[in-house]
């Protein structure tokens, strides 16, 4: 049992790492769009474009934080009322 939360906890740094990244690129990307928006006078609907599209594309990587949270959570209370 120990071990399987052991490897979840990995897993779970893992995924949180990945997390990170993504957000970062997201961050970046609309800071582009939004320059871009600017400069060549593109509608408002662009930046939405570039915020909306990550969240369809990465949201797999957050469903599997999330489930990865909720395992763990879950053997971790089943391991404490032992």
């Amino acid at each position: 049992m120990h071990l399987a939360i052991l490897n979840l906890e990995k897993a779970q740094r893992r995924a949180k790492r990945t997390l990170i990244g993504h957000a970062i690129f997201v961050i970046i990307c609309c800071f582009v769009a939004l320059i871009l928006r600017k400069l060549l006078r593109y509608p408002p609907q662009l930046a939405w474009t570039v915020f909306a599209a990550p969240m369809l594309v990465f949201s797999g990587d957050i469903a599997r934080w999330l489930w990865r949270s909720h395992q763990l959570n879950r053997l971790r209370a089943k391991v404490a009322s032992k």
